[in-house]
């Protein structure tokens, strides 16, 4: 690595990191979603962004007790959504709308396929289907919507909690922590009294077997499982010929989009764009949305060290050098400053995804 020392900043609040990549105390952070159209249009700052990330953010329900045990209350809620207009209010052309129960970068993904079988907005069939199961004016459907911090998704929340409530559904917004979600889903889900409960939940992998992982019996932590839909994972899961397979990851996505199992919104979900001070070279998001600063220089101090030097050294000689820890250090050298030569500053996204 080019870089002698990577020191990791935690920031709670995005605005904080930002005002500190804007001083010169640190060069990259994730930076506000609301304000990376600025950054893109101002020369002191590099935008990365993370391409093919595989993830998708999508809705999912308790389906252990009344009223998504029945089929009809989970279209309801899918006529009742519009996620095209959600993300356009929320994120402005920063995400794409999913229609497929995968992202779009996985085999074999094809929204004018899922287009096919999905539940598409229609408000006014939420309406019937809701009066249907005997819910009115007077008495209406009322939910709870869970999501976790961060990435705008409270934004999202409430923007679902508008459209819910223009077809008579009455909704309740939680945001949490990630952990802190994923145990409350799994006690949702173990419970067979209490009201309707819904969560937006991400997931990101490669491969479509996560839907195995998923809604396999007895479901990722305790949710929806069927005898049928076991069946089509299992043979999504073992086949090994490709074109067989395709025609099981599209035969179990039918499946879960037909029936409203989980609803998909919207890819990439979190952690997809980072910002970097100008001066940063060499930056690149690896798998799984990870920085990886293994060629990582500092443009000004390489320009500095140039100046300096005398001929025989060379920019390949100091980048062979170790990276050193804090613990390492020599006696007497500057571990605090960002400018100091070969040492990033980085402040990390304070959600735990």
């Amino acid at each position: 690595p080019y870089i002698k020392k990577l020191i990791i900043k935690t920031m709670p609040e995005r605005e904080a990191s930002l005002a500190a990549l804007q001083s010169g105390e640190i060069h990259l952070t994730e930076p506000p979603l609301e304000e990376i159209s600025a950054l893109e249009e101002d020369s002191k700052f590099k935008l990365h962004t993370a391409e093919n990330t595989g993830q998708i953010v999508f809705l999912e329900f308790v389906t252990s007790r009344p009223p998504f045990d029945d089929e009809r209350a989970r279209q309801a809620v899918t006529y009742a959504i519009d996620p095209k207009k959600a993300t356009e209010e929320v994120f402005a052309g920063l995400v794409k709308p999913s229609e497929c129960a995968i992202a779009d970068v996985m085999f074999p993904s094809d929204e004018k396929l899922c287009s096919e079988f999905s539940i598409k907005p229609d408000q006014e069939e939420a309406k019937s289907l809701l009066a249907e199961l005997g819910y009115s004016e007077d008495q209406p459907l009322e939910i709870t919507l869970l999501t976790w911090k961060g990435g705008n998704r409270q934004k999202v929340i409430e923007n679902f909690q508008t459209q819910l409530e223009e077809v008579g559904i009455k909704t309740k917004l939680e945001t949490m922590d990630i952990g802190t979600l994923n145990a409350r889903i799994k006690q949702e889900n173990s419970q067979a009294e209490g009201n309707g409960v819904i969560d937006m939940m991400g997931w990101s992998w490669y491969d479509p077997d996560f839907l195995y992982t998923l809604w396999h019996s007895p479901g990722w932590m305790g949710g929806y499982h069927s005898d049928e839909l076991d069946t089509l994972l299992t043979e999504m899961r073992t086949t090994t010929k490709l074109e067989e397979r395709q025609k099981k990851v599209i035969e179990v996505q039918k499946y879960l989009l037909e029936n409203a199992v989980m609803m998909p919104l919207y890819s990439p979900g979190w952690m997809w764009s980072y910002v970097s001070s100008s001066e940063v070279e060499g930056f690149k998001i690896g798998a799984f949305n990870r920085p990886l600063f293994n060629d990582v220089k500092l443009s000004n101090t390489i320009e500095e060290k140039e100046a300096v030097e005398s001929p025989v050294s060379s920019e390949k000689e100091e980048s062979e050098q170790p990276v050193t820890t804090e613990e390492g250090q020599q006696d007497g050298e500057s571990i605090s400053s960002p400018r100091n030569e070969q040492e990033v500053e980085v402040s990390p996204s304070p959600e735990d995804e």
